[in-house]
């Protein structure tokens, strides 16, 4: 007579929702006072910036929030869309402190990211 060993295999899948269209990384008490999304050589694609810190959830690339205004590019111009798998960084600014957040574009204005480094803000020449 035969031995048959039965095995019960149970598989856990994680599912975290995951919205690649929200830039915004870093969520402050203090506010949001600029974000930048650069290319991996440091190029500015855009970036935006509060005359006071906004309080915010989410950024949409390309989309200029309330309370925000477009430096770069210079206004009317609209950045120009991501291209999937170039390497991006995505860069927050409270006014004391930074987040900077290594990306992958999924699509012409998503991303997933990855790694990170934050820190202080070096207080700027004659502040």
């Amino acid at each position: 007579m035969a031995t048959v060993a039965t095995a019960l295999v149970v598989v856990y899948r994680n599912i975290a929702y995951v919205d690649e269209t929200n830039f915004l990384t870093l969520n402050s008490s203090d506010g949001i006072s600029a974000f930048s999304v650069q290319e991996s050589s440091g190029v500015t694609l855009w970036r935006i910036e509060a005359p006071s810190p906004q309080s915010i959830s989410s950024i949409h690339y390309g989309e200029v929030p309330p309370g925000f205004l477009q430096a770069m590019p210079l206004p009317p111009n609209r950045p120009r869309q991501l291209r999937k798998g170039e390497q991006l960084k995505l860069r927050a600014e409270t006014p004391t402190r930074f987040k900077e957040h290594t990306c992958d574009a999924t699509d012409k204005s998503s991303v997933l990211c990855g790694y990170y480094i934050q820190g202080p803000i070096s207080a700027r020449p004659g502040q």
